[in-house]
């Protein structure tokens, strides 16, 4: 709390070895936290991960938006494979996997249990 890092991103910002320069910190308090990073990205999933690619290069292309063209770090070709892979990335994370084209609606269970007991009746009939 002295050293203000109240966040995961603060403390990989602050670095594990610096950690331990800290007072009353040393190499326990710095493996402690370690594994608390661990667990933390063992319950991230793939989609998290596209999240955060999605999020650097939206960061990379405003940064550079910011540059006077003479300062740039990307050359336009670069520029524009960025907003291309911003593109891709956005219709993945937006991705809607239920159908847009109209169809029979669910059938509900109660309506399956009905058509086999139907079915059922006719067949020993």
């Amino acid at each position: 709390m002295r050293a203000q890092l109240q966040t995961i991103q603060a403390i990989l910002d602050f670095g594990l070895y610096r950690i331990q320069s800290l007072d009353q910190a040393g190499p326990k308090v710095a493996s402690e936290v370690q594994a608390l990073l661990r667990m933390y990205y063992a319950q991230q999933n793939e989609y998290y991960y596209l999240a955060e690619v999605h999020s650097i290069l939206k960061n990379v292309l405003a940064r550079e938006s910011k540059r006077h063209e003479m300062d740039e770090h990307l050359t336009p070709h670069g520029k524009g494979l960025v907003e291309e892979m911003i593109s891709m990335l956005e219709e993945e994370l937006d991705y809607d996997p239920t159908p847009n084209e109209p169809g029979e609606p669910p059938i509900t269970a109660a309506e399956m249990h009905a058509a086999a007991w139907k079915e059922h009746q006719v067949m020993h009939s």
